[in-house]
């Protein structure tokens, strides 16, 4: 059995900057999170567009943080009630990441700074934010129905886990509700990745449509039946 670990529930609560354990001490203890956060390579502004179909105000989730670097774009754009910030960290890395070449900067993060950073930045977002360590699909697997009205996935970029973590979204997504996602590239010669073909099989099966596809590797999906009755 899995154990699902909540690490810190914040709502409107900031950080000192004198406080011991914020941003000077995990940047002191951890230099490789500050190295991999200035790659330049994360894209934080260009993945702001397809947060606009996001619904305000609701609930929602961003799986796969890394460091947690755009958790606060999320909380910014979309405004949401609750939002959970989830990710595996050492349970799937153990005490570092894999060197991600010129994404981190080359180095090799280890997972306790990058959770850190995450519980930092939940702690100074302006709305009800949780960050919980677990695998995607124990995670998915213990909500209820409509539990989340928005998901942006940005974990494992291989075909069958994309498609296993869709079809566990959509079990607990809401009615009317969105997913949306990272690096799904289609290359100037044609050739497309893992996600671009995990969301199409996804959506021919699942009576999904594809809304959004940008030049950022930005997605979102959304149910057939949700698209129509808008219209």
């Amino acid at each position: 059995m899995s154990t699902r670990e909540i690490i810190i529930v914040s709502h409107n609560s900031h950080l000192s900057s004198a406080d011991p354990s914020g941003w000077d001490q995990l940047f002191n203890t951890y230099q490789e999170v500050g190295i991999a956060e200035s790659s330049g390579r994360h894209r934080l502004n260009k993945r702001r567009s397809v947060l606009r179909l996001v619904p305000k105000g609701r609930t929602g989730a961003e799986i796969g943080v890394f460091t947690g670097l755009f958790a606060p774009i999320l909380a910014e754009v979309c405004k949401p009630k609750k939002l959970f910030l989830v990710d595996p960290w050492d349970k799937l890395h153990g005490s570092h990441f894999p060197n991600w070449g010129a994404y981190t900067n080359h180095v090799r993060v280890p997972t306790a700074g990058a959770q850190q950073a995450a519980a930092i930045r939940a702690k100074e977002m302006d709305c009800d934010c949780e960050v919980v360590k677990e695998f995607s699909t124990e995670w998915l697997k213990s909500l209820s129905p409509n539990a989340l009205d928005w998901v942006y996935l940005d974990a494992s970029h291989k075909f069958e886990d994309v498609v296993a973590d869709l079809k566990h979204i959509d079990t607990i997504l809401s009615d009317d509700g969105i997913i949306l996602g990272d690096d799904c590239w289609i290359s100037n010669n044609g050739q497309v990745g893992e996600i671009y073909n995990a969301l199409y099989a996804f959506c021919e099966h699942e009576e999904y449509a594809l809304l959004h596809l940008d030049e950022y590797g930005q997605w979102a999906i959304k149910r057939k039946r949700d698209i129509v009755s808008r219209r």
